[in-house]
């Protein structure tokens, strides 16, 4: 019943002896400091015209990598001050700067009138903004994916969506009011 035990410790010995083999696929390569230390000319003094003390003096702090900052450092950094690699973000502004109706307006339903008027007109530019940036996307799609032999479904349905697009937006040129959803 002792053999089988016997066997493991001589396997696992065996193992650690193999691995730490110069050379073995696992072992580390010699750090600077147990290569110095093989290396018979660090005993040669100094004064004997040897350079061996130079190249034992560690190098100049300037070419010494910085090390990294641990991982939950460089996230607080990027939580409060952004990532630099990453695409700026654009927040929303607050409801409480955004332009509102003043009391004025507010007081007079023909100038809150005016006030919803200009609101309107805002929305009808911006989604024509958005509409004349999505309408070449969406077509560049559909030459794609007839030509990469999409079914007859998803044509219709992506052609149905640009015609329909494509009519709020001349709907909107001439003055509609913008549709809101009700679904």
């Amino acid at each position: 019943m002792k053999w089988p035990i016997a066997v493991a410790v001589l396997l696992v010995g065996v193992a650690a002896w193999w691995l730490a083999a110069p050379g073995a696929p696992g072992a580390r390569p010699p750090s600077a400091e147990t290569s110095a230390l093989a290396d018979p000319s660090w005993q040669t003094p100094a004064g004997a015209g040897s350079t061996a003390a130079a190249e034992l003096d560690p190098a100049p702090a300037a070419s010494i990598p910085p090390q990294p900052l641990p991982a939950w450092q460089t996230m607080a950094e990027a939580r409060e001050h952004g990532d630099d690699r990453a695409p700026p973000i654009e927040r929303p502004v607050p409801e409480s700067q955004a332009p509102g109706a003043t009391a004025w307006e507010l007081s007079d339903p023909v100038r809150y009138r005016e006030y919803e008027l200009r609101g309107q007109r805002r929305l009808r530019q911006e989604y024509l903004m958005a509409a004349e940036q999505e309408l070449p996307k969406w077509k560049a799609l559909l030459d794609r994916a007839r030509a990469s032999g999409a079914p007859p479904a998803v044509i219709a349905e992506a052609q149905d969506k640009i015609r329909r697009l494509e009519a709020r937006q001349t709907a909107l040129r001439n003055g509609e009011p913008p549709e809101t959803r009700t679904e």
